[in-house]
């Protein structure tokens, strides 16, 4: 972010719902894509930012995309990192692509996915997380259990087998963003990291 901060473009990087300092509602509804949606236009309304361009990283990289897809007006352009387009995924990204998105099933396991991260002091997440530059700080955020469980709440809610069987996400109905725009950033914490 900082390149771009010195080539003249303001940056905004919000904590998705579960994850850092964000909200971390205890109901999974709470992670619903509309509600992400919601969230990341209602940051742009409170910086008073009538569009942009979009960049997303892994989950950033869904929401981006839903966010131009169900706000179009709102985004200029739309970069995805480490990601394909969101209608790329299920059967269609073919079975090397789903072996490899083992760890989506893995999530839906509550208690149990929570176990396997945490287990002999968080070594597989530190196995996960081996090339994250800031490793050991998100680990000792997840020692908070609601933090771990928050973090995969995200795919429990939008994510489970049988959307990721049908082919994976797909644009939100008007129904599930009526309203949902209207929200103002102070429930987040703006930063550099999204982790």
């Amino acid at each position: 972010m900082a390149a771009l901060n010195a080539a003249g473009y303001r940056t905004i990087a919000p904590d998705l719902r579960g994850f850092g300092a964000s909200a971390k509602p205890e109901e999974l509804a709470g992670y619903d894509m509309a509600e992400h949606v919601g969230d990341l236009l209602g940051v742009l309304d409170h910086f008073e930012v009538p569009e942009a361009h979009l960049v997303g990283h892994d989950w950033g990289a869904a929401l981006a995309q839903m966010v131009a897809i169900n706000g179009p007006a709102r985004a200029t352009s739309l970069s995805l990192l480490s990601v394909g387009h969101i209608g790329a995924g299920g059967p269609a990204a073919g079975i090397e692509q789903l072996e490899k998105s083992w760890y989506m099933l893995l999530f839906q396991l509550e208690d149990i996915a929570e176990r396997w991260f945490s287990h002999d002091d968080f070594a597989n997440m530190r196995a996960w997380l081996a090339t994250h530059p800031e490793r050991e700080e998100v680990i000792a955020r997840m020692r908070d259990p609601q933090a771990l469980t928050a973090r995969l709440g995200i795919y429990r809610r939008n994510l489970p087998p049988q959307v990721r069987a049908a082919g994976g996400l797909r644009p939100l109905d008007a129904a599930r963003r009526a309203g949902k725009g209207q929200r103002t950033a102070a429930r987040f914490l703006l930063h550099t990291a999204s982790t």
